[in-house]
């Protein structure tokens, strides 16, 4: 075939179908496009949006336990008794008993032949209605102590400590490592 045959029909074939041929153009264009950039963060987005959901879910879930104990809690302090909060009167320390108390406290760490490197207590802080005789008090202790090495005499002492001494709470405990020595805090609850 000629050359000049092949320029006419390759003309005539491109001006009948120019609109067919832009819009398959178009088509691969935005095919490639999407499949080389677009596909890849489409399927992140969901997957984080999926992550998002059950992660969220979980959240949820655990907030309702949260309140559901909390509910219990509530429901428990609303049953008790002003005989049970007459003898919580008896148990408890008074205000003026404090620093006999924390004598005590000394003389309990040494006699488990330990060393206290520090005895603090922190500001008094009030549970309750404010004024009245019934409310109840605490007072935040940190002390550092030193000469346990194991975890067996560690809890011996916590033992112990929870046994000898009223209503004491253990609020946390720190640890150096490489060192016998503990920073406990406490929390005194009185009257």
């Amino acid at each position: 075939m000629e050359p000049q045959l092949i320029k006419r029909r390759f003309k005539y074939i491109f001006s009948r179908y120019y609109m067919m041929i832009v819009i398959v153009m178009v088509l691969i264009i935005l095919g490639s496009g999407y499949y080389i950039f677009i596909k890849e963060r489409v399927a992140d987005i969901q997957e984080i949006g999926v992550v998002d959901l059950s992660s969220r879910l979980a959240i949820l879930d655990s907030r309702q336990r949260t309140l559901q104990s909390l509910d219990d809690l509530n429901k428990k302090y609303e049953s008790v008794t002003s005989d049970q909060l007459k003898q919580l009167q008896y148990v408890l320390p008074q205000k003026s008993e404090i620093p006999q108390l924390m004598i005590e406290l000394k003389n309990f760490v040494e006699s488990n032949q330990l060393n206290l490197a520090k005895l603090e207590s922190g500001p008094l802080t009030v549970d309750g209605s404010e004024g009245t005789d019934q409310s109840i008090k605490s007072l935040n202790i940190t002390m550092s102590i030193s000469g346990i090495n194991s975890y067996f005499l560690m809890k011996d002492f916590l033992d112990k400590l929870s046994g000898n001494l009223p209503l004491l709470e253990l609020t946390s405990l720190s640890y150096s490592p490489g060192t016998q020595n503990y920073s406990l805090n406490l929390t005194l609850f009185y009257q």
